[in-house]
């Protein structure tokens, strides 16, 4: 365990853990900044490889909304199908729709981050501490939680056309500039849409861990500023 912990903070060492404000925001954020650089939606690493696979994936998932868009006007034959694309696409805009909310407004989100920081903020009686401790263990129990909420379902998201009656059939409803219902390649096809929905599955979670991490930053500092005001410290 101790290797793969290791091999895990090597592979996802981003610039946002360097350029954290202190012990505090690095407790809370370790984790989301860590899976989001290695899911490639990272905002503080600027080196071209990183850049590279940053862009990579971005158009992977711009591309993979274009064809479900695109499967949903002009493919879906039936009332199922319209519906199960609109589910889909709609999840993949309001998440789109949240990122570019939060990268427009970077500047606000990263004062959220460091209001612990403040020397306004006492946290150095035990009773404080523990609070704080609480909630660091609150935020990374339900970070585990959605994550493993999440890839449970797309493990069986990817299973499911494998095993079903439908021939040829993608995890999602896509359309893609070549003819993939040949035994040559749809295999092909299936690996290449299983990745880029993996990327898009982890971009809609790390919108939604992202919210919950400031919910749970935000929680714990007015707990902490309830007990001052109670005891009128």
């Amino acid at each position: 365990m101790g290797l793969l912990r290791n091999f895990w903070k090597k592979l996802t060492h981003t610039k946002a853990l360097d350029q954290s404000s202190g012990r505090l925001e690095t407790a809370f954020f370790e984790s989301v900044y860590r899976i989001t650089y290695v899911a490639g939606m990272s905002t503080s690493d600027h080196d071209m490889l990183y850049l590279m696979y940053s862009n990579t994936v971005r158009l992977m998932i711009i591309l993979l909304v274009f064809g479900e868009v695109w499967y949903g006007f002009t493919e879906a034959s039936g009332l199922d199908e319209v519906a199960a694309t609109i589910n889909v696409t709609v999840i993949q805009y309001i998440a789109i729709y949240r990122f570019t909310n939060m990268m427009s407004h970077k500047d606000f989100y990263k004062k959220l981050a460091t209001s612990m920081e403040s020397p306004y903020f006492d946290i150095t009686t035990d009773e404080r501490k523990k609070l704080v401790d609480y909630w660091l263990r609150t935020n990374e129990r339900y970070l585990k939680l959605l994550l493993a909420l999440g890839n449970c379902t797309l493990a069986f998201w990817f299973i499911f056309p494998l095993v079903d009656d439908v021939e040829y059939n993608l995890i999602v409803g896509i359309h893609l500039p070549i003819n993939y219902k040949t035994p040559i390649r749809y295999p092909l096809a299936y690996i290449v849409v299983m990745i880029a929905f993996f990327y898009i599955s982890h971009f809609v979670m790390i919108t939604d861990l992202k919210m919950q991490t400031h919910l749970m930053h935000l929680l714990c500092q007015f707990t902490v500023l309830v007990i001052e005001y109670e005891r009128g410290v």
